[in-house]
């Protein structure tokens, strides 16, 4: 016996009718054989199917499979028993032994057990295959054969296919549509909506039940909450529910489905229709009550320099009488709209419309969300209706582009080095741009494209190197322009001014100046100061000297040393103590850093240090008040001086008691004076001659850079 194949059919060759084996030159479309079983044959469950001759024995016949289809029915969603088992036998009709195996098509997912999965078969015996179901989930899809699956034997080399057959059965209920919103309704008027509740299973539900919760204003047909209805499988059986507002206010209920205890259901019933209203005092029905407006259709943000599309209001009446109305907007004359018309009348049972106009963005706007944002009130005279408002959404659309500076000045620079500074571009608008940038000297190098990215605090930082190659000046304009085109709402920025100087190599000090401020006489700085000097040369060697040399009340370190090509080297710079008795003079104390470099090149470096403190004196050396008779006081007056840069609190004293001074206390601040009057007031009624002392003193903080005037000698006498 021998098998063979020529295109897409397969015939097999029988030496006499008692080998057993049918003529299969009558399967023209379908493959016999195993191991050519692309496609399953169509076959009666209970003929056998036949292996291809690599599963039989020389002389012996085919080897089958029977049946080749098992067919498990309809079985209920969630039912603990499943279908009853079935099996399928393997014949080896043949004269040698025949190994056989079994699997699932659908692998762990399929719905089917097999028992035994493997076997050999010898001479003339068969084997019996046991294919058991599984519990159909509760949750499952009713699909013809959505739980079918192949079993695939092979028989030595060659395979033959069984077909398992299973559907799931039970009902799937939906609403149609999920949800019921009856908006805004007149009070007292009843508004009926229409739902279905649809079967997509495949099994028939004896009875539904509809539960009506929430609000009564809700209410189901008749004078019941509840409503018993029969449907089909695939039946939509049609309900209605009415809502009879009876309050202005939000109201909402349900509607949920029972079935019956003995219903099959391959889905869970559905959440409630959600059922939502409220009641209106009028007969009065504006829409819609809301608007986004658009330059096309689509986009909901409007460019600058354009206009947006007009919209309608429409304004209807579903009540028995007419009513006149108005139209405003909250913004006034600072609206950005156009409204017509703005006023007119609406007959019962009919409806006008009011058309908006919006103006024109303007080329420079913000772009915060709703910044064009209006607000249209409907009033009626209407009974019981309340202003209608419409809101009026519009926002623009554009870049707005800032830039932290507007020139760049890169100083001097030496030749053939590079020096590079950064600036930031910020996006405050809504649309992100890409900008380009462009200047004519190559001394002037900048990043290009650069994109900007929308929103406020969003920054992109651009970089511009300067590189001269000449001892000379450099100058230059940045251009600045879109990439490609965006809506602007705000002109971007004008040209950048680049500035720069060519320079030969030389030192650079950093700070120029170091400014240790005002320094208390007697004590000295408490920091120090660093100064960097930059070597834009050759290396070469340099010393750091004070200009008045020992007269200094600085040290600076280090003194000399060696400077390498480009090095930054630091100076620290320490301040002296200042005198206990010192000039207050600006600057008395201040010194210049001189660095100097073994090619000739030099830097100053400013030190500024200022003594601070209050000098103070009196304006008179002594006071003789002569004589003067006794309780009879004579007065002369003098001044405190303060030639200091520091205010003095001083406290006058005289002594002994026939002298005094007014005031005995004051505030003298630095370069001015305080006025004061000594007294002298003699009780003695004999002659006599007095003599005492004006003395001056200052609280211990007080910073003074002299020593304090002595006392001065007071003289009178008593006739």
């Amino acid at each position: 016996m021998a098998a063979c194949s020529s295109g897409g059919s397969q015939t097999q060759t029988t030496p006499d009718a008692s080998s057993g084996i049918p003529d299969a030159s009558t399967v023209s479309d379908a493959p016999v054989y195993a191991d050519e079983m692309a496609v399953q044959p169509e076959a009666d469950v209970t003929e056998p199917v036949e292996a291809g001759l690599d599963a039989t024995a020389s002389d012996g016949g085919l080897a089958t499979i029977a049946p080749a289809t098992l067919n498990f029915g309809l079985v209920n969603c969630g039912s603990p028993t499943p279908a009853a088992p079935q099996t399928f036998t393997i014949s080896n009709p043949g004269t040698s032994p025949v190994t056989w195996t079994a699997a699932l098509g659908k692998g762990a997912n399929s719905a089917f057990t097999i028992a035994p999965a493997m076997g050999s078969i010898t001479a003339g015996q068969s084997a019996m295959v046991t294919v058991t179901p599984l519990v159909v989930p509760q949750t499952s899809s009713t699909s013809g054969n959505a739980l079918g699956d192949v079993v695939n034997v092979t028989l030595n080399s060659s395979s033959l296919n069984v077909t398992l057959q299973e559907t799931a059965q039970g009902a799937v209920l939906v609403f149609n549509p999920s949800s019921v919103p009856f908006g805004s309704t007149p009070l007292g008027s009843p508004l009926t909506t229409y739902f279905d509740v649809e079967n997509e299973g495949n099994l028939p539900i004896s009875d539904v039940t509809l539960t009506l919760t929430g609000d009564p204003s809700f209410t189901l047909p008749g004078s019941m909450t509840t409503e018993t209805l029969v449907a089909d499988a695939g039946a939509s059986p049609q309900s209605s529910v009415t809502f009879t507002p009876t309050t202005t206010s939000a109201v909402s209920g349900g509607v949920a489905i029972g079935v019956g205890a003995s219903d099959v259901l391959c889905a869970p019933v559905p959440q409630p229709l959600a059922l939502s209203g409220s009641g209106t005092s009028g007969k009065v029905v504006v829409s819609p009550t809301s608007f986004v407006f658009t330059p096309d259709g689509v986009n909901q943000t409007v460019p600058c320099g354009q206009s947006a599309l007009p919209v309608t209001v429409t304004i209807q009446n579903i009540g028995n009488a007419f009513f006149d109305w108005t139209a405003t907007l909250l913004h006034g004359n600072g609206t950005f709209y156009t409204v017509a018309p703005t006023s007119g009348a609406v007959s019962a049972m009919s409806s006008e419309t009011v058309t908006i106009t919006p103006k024109g963005i303007p080329n420079t706007s913000s772009t915060a969300t709703d910044a064009f944002a209006d607000t249209l009130t409907i009033t009626t005279n209407a009974a019981m209706d309340v202003p209608h408002t419409v809101a009026l959404h519009e926002t623009a659309q554009g870049a707005i582009i800032s830039r932290s500076l507007n020139s760049l000045g890169f100083g001097n620079v030496a030749d053939g080095t590079t020096s590079t500074q950064s600036y930031t571009f910020s996006n405050t608008g809504n649309v992100n741009a890409t900008l380009t940038l462009s200047n004519g000297n190559t001394a002037f190098v900048q990043t290009t494209p650069l994109a900007i990215n929308a929103g406020a605090g969003v920054f992109a930082t651009e970089s511009v190197s300067f590189q001269p190659t000449v001892t000379q000046s450099y100058s230059d304009i940045g251009l600045l322009a879109l990439e490609t085109s965006v809506p602007l709402c705000a002109a971007l920025p004008g040209n950048l001014t680049l500035s720069g100087n060519g320079s030969n190599p030389s030192l650079t000090a950093t700070p120029a100046t170091l400014n240790f401020g005002s320094i208390p006489c007697g004590t000295a700085p408490m920091n120090t100061s660093t100064v960097n000097i930059t070597n834009n040369g050759p290396a070469t060697t340099f010393t750091a000297v004070l200009l008045k040399g020992v007269g200094s009340y600085f040290t600076a370190m280090p003194a000399s040393g060696n400077l390498n090509a480009g090095q930054v080297l630091p100076i620290t710079v320490t301040g002296g103590t200042i005198p206990a008795t010192a000039s207050t003079s600006s600057n008395a104390y201040g010194d210049t850093l001189e660095v100097t470099t073994g090619t000739n090149n030099v830097v100053d470096v400013t030190l500024n240090m200022t003594a601070l403190g209050a000098v103070l004196s009196f304006n008179k050396a002594n006071i003789a008040f002569g004589t003067t008779a006794p309780n009879t006081a004579v007065t002369s007056s003098l001044t405190v001086g303060n030639a200091g840069n520091a205010s003095a609190n001083v406290t006058l004293t005289a002594s002994p008691g026939v002298f005094t001074v007014a005031p005995t206390s004051g505030t003298v601040g630095g370069g001015t004076s305080l006025p004061t009057t000594a007294s002298f007031d003699p009780t003695s009624a004999t002659a006599q001659s007095y003599t005492g002392t004006l003395s001056l003193s200052v609280p211990a903080s007080t910073p003074l850079c002299s020593p304090l005037p002595t006392a001065i000698p007071l003289t009178g006498s008593a006739n």
